[in-house]
């Protein structure tokens, strides 16, 4: 009796050392469950990639994660219609998902100028699939933010030309600073560290004639990985809702070509309205109510609309 005593009593303090050990250094997560240490949250904090106990540069981190974002595009669903409720495969076998390499021209060359775009699609070499985007962005070239040494093109379900300065990285800290409006990191990432980086693209869409310029930004991890599914049951939908702090859509009749544009305009930056411009607005989408784009060739410019 008294040696079954002696044992409980051993198993007890055990159980209720470890829980002090484990509530001292582990955290508990849920939706989705996750167990982290303590140490691997503050690293995630200090934005080092854990798995490999560095923190990558801006290059390294852009390249992995337009690496990782085609990867995903690859694997990734959509619904068609919704009134089915079917899910449809994005790219429904290897070769429907192609990327080609192209010249470093500007977005405004693409959209204004018709010939060249078709001389451009004509001239294209063999694509590479998606699912191999690795091969694609080789490890060899410089991934400066919104200064690739070339553009691409990407053929799926959609056609989207992205510009040599389609793709940049962001850090949180500079989001806060400015840029357009931020809604910040989502709470079940935040607590775990998680969201200190960000993938901005910008991609430019056909549709006949009609040219739709897309804006995204997506939350990466330390690694560089786009991020990532195993997230996405949170919302209950798709991975995209979850990841995208902000769309921004520019249709091409909001933007004409211009030989010079008139005084009180604001040239855009790094390929995107100034952050001035944007900040003035409650909402993104408003951009199209007070400004009308220019391109003169060289630049783009937001021009306050006439009253």
């Amino acid at each position: 009796m008294i040696k079954n005593k002696k044992i409980i009593f051993a198993i007890l303090t055990s159980v209720i050392l470890f829980s002090i050990y484990f509530s001292s250094n582990y955290r508990i997560f849920f939706s989705p469950f996750e167990i982290l240490s303590n140490k691997t949250i503050e690293h995630n904090l200090q934005g080092i990639c854990v798995d490999e106990g560095r923190k990558l540069s801006k290059e390294e981190l852009l390249r992995r994660a337009l690496v990782s974002y085609f990867a995903h595009e690859s694997s990734g669903q959509y619904f068609d219609d919704p009134s089915d409720y079917a899910w449809k495969d994005r790219c429904p076998t290897e070769k429907s998902c192609q990327l080609y390499m192209m010249p470093a021209i500007e977005m405004g060359d693409y959209i204004f100028d018709k010939e060249k775009r078709i001389s451009l699609l004509k001239a294209r070499n063999n694509g590479i699939t998606f699912s191999r985007a690795d091969q694609f962005f080789p490890k060899n070239v410089r991934y400066q933010s919104h200064k690739l040494p070339f553009g691409f093109y990407a053929s799926n379900r959609f056609s989207s030309f992205y510009p040599y300065d389609c793709c940049g990285i962001k850090e949180k800290s500079e989001l806060l600073k400015a840029d357009y409006p931020f809604q910040g990191t989502p709470s079940f990432l935040s607590k775990r560290g998680v969201g200190n980086y960000f993938l901005d693209l910008k991609e430019v869409d056909f549709t006949g004639e009609r040219a739709e310029t897309y804006y995204r930004r997506y939350i990466i991890n330390n690694c560089g990985l786009y991020l990532p599914e195993k997230y996405s049951s949170v919302t209950g939908n798709y991975t995209k809702y979850m990841t995208t702090s902000y769309g921004f859509l520019l249709t091409q009749d909001f933007t004409k070509s211009v030989s010079t544009p008139p005084t009180g305009c604001w040239k855009w930056i790094n390929g995107k309205p100034d952050d001035s411009v944007m900040n003035s607005l409650s909402k993104s989408f408003d951009y199209m109510f007070h400004y009308q784009t220019l391109w003169d060739g060289n630049f783009f410019y937001s021009c306050p609309k006439n009253p």
